[in-house]
């Protein structure tokens, strides 16, 4: 039985997505060291095998991202879009006060520090949406931008 010598792909030229009431088969066309053309027919399965091998985490983040979706969706409010806006709040070491504004949050943040230097004060904001349903839902707190942390 003998063996055949691999087929080395030196240069890729094209990639041809196929048309939408096409089998989903991506077709690389590329030429071999000796001149060949060759023409890589992948279906999604191996798309997906390449792409992890040349991307190694961003496959992980994509499932880990979908498999969170899949847990909070169920218990996504359904209906009109939210109604979208921004809280703000001041904390240091006395504890968390709440502001309308992010010139009003980084405001009192200077204040503060003016004041108490050692108090600790910083001005952090979150997304927040409002469904006419009355359900809720609350991003995380991040730091403002200019509030010192």
């Amino acid at each position: 039985m003998t063996t055949a010598d691999p087929l080395i792909v030196s240069r890729y030229d094209v990639a041809m997505e196929p048309a939408p009431e096409d089998e989903p088969n991506l077709i690389v066309g590329a030429v071999a060291d000796d001149g060949q053309p060759v023409a890589l027919f992948l279906d999604r399965e191996a798309r997906d095998k390449v792409a992890r091998w040349l991307t190694p985490g961003l496959f992980d983040e994509v499932e880990r991202l979908h498999a969170r979706l899949a847990e909070i969706e169920p218990y996504a409010p359904t209906g009109h879009d939210p109604v979208e806006g921004i809280e703000y709040k001041v904390a240091g070491d006395w504890g968390v006060t709440g502001a309308d504004s992010a010139e009003e949050a980084l405001a009192l943040v200077r204040k503060t520090l003016q004041a108490h230097p050692h108090s600790g004060a910083y001005a952090e904001q979150r997304v927040t949406r409002r469904w006419d349903d009355d359900s809720e839902w609350y991003g995380p707190w991040t730091a403002l931008i200019g509030g010192a942390q």
